[in-house]
């Protein structure tokens, strides 16, 4: 249950953040449904090429992002003024949505990507997520305009689009 704060919002020492371990894989698949992916996921952790990131509020988990250190090659080949670790999965349960834990949890994320010496983040949003377009907007993220894409959502036969955003991430 949410606490509910005179201001809406969470301090950030409220908001404990940890790496995921195999051992939080069944709460992380009950909250998002992607059981294979989360797998493939761990794995990359495990291999050092991203960081599965968990934001707790009173030992419970109430959002988590993933880190690929390697992603967006694989998504823009060739452009070089995009190459930079890919932000997937932030997630916060709908309860605590609008408390400020998504921006906590982003900027602990931006703070792990350039203490790898990232200078840049770059992530995907559906275009019909109206609110998560406004997240990213309203935290300095820019839309690569030439870069759209059809999800790939095998359980819907509609089509669906998102688009990618950039952020600059500005050293410390």
């Amino acid at each position: 249950m949410k606490r509910e704060n005179p201001n809406g919002e969470f301090n950030k020492s409220e908001i404990q953040t940890r790496e995921a371990t195999a051992d939080d894989l069944p709460i992380i698949n009950k909250l998002n449904g992607r059981e294979a992916e989360n797998i493939e996921k761990m794995e990359l952790q495990r291999q050092g090429k991203g960081k599965f990131l968990l934001l707790e509020k009173d030992g419970e988990i109430v959002g988590f992002s993933f880190i690929c250190f390697e992603h967006s090659s694989y998504h823009f080949p060739g452009r070089d003024d995009l190459k930079g670790p890919f932000l997937e999965d932030g997630f916060v349960k709908e309860e605590y949505r609008r408390t400020g834990i998504g921006q906590i949890g982003l900027s602990r994320c931006e703070a792990i990507i350039k203490k790898n010496e990232g200078k840049k983040v770059i992530t995907a949003v559906g275009l019909d997520n109206e609110a998560s377009v406004a997240f990213h907007i309203k935290n300095g993220f820019k839309p690569i305009e030439d870069a759209k894409f059809e999800m790939p959502y095998k359980q819907n036969t509609q089509k669906k689009y998102g688009i990618y955003f950039v952020k600059d991430l500005e050293p410390d």
